[in-house]
């Protein structure tokens, strides 16, 4: 999985035609979620899903 930063997430929304209020919200909700530490069930399930996909 590709690490993105603050800023390309930003770029990527506004490419998209996001106001850059909506961009910025956006932007920052998806990079706390990529950088959150996971559950041991949801890392579970992740490789679950890699397995068997």
């Amino acid at each position: 999985m590709k690490n993105w930063t603050i800023e390309q997430l930003y770029d990527l929304w506004r490419y998209r035609g996001y106001t850059k209020k909506e961009a910025r919200a956006k932007a920052e909700k998806d990079y706390k979620e990529m950088h959150r530490n996971k559950s041991e069930t949801e890392c579970h399930q992740i490789m679950q899903k890699m397995f068997y996909n």
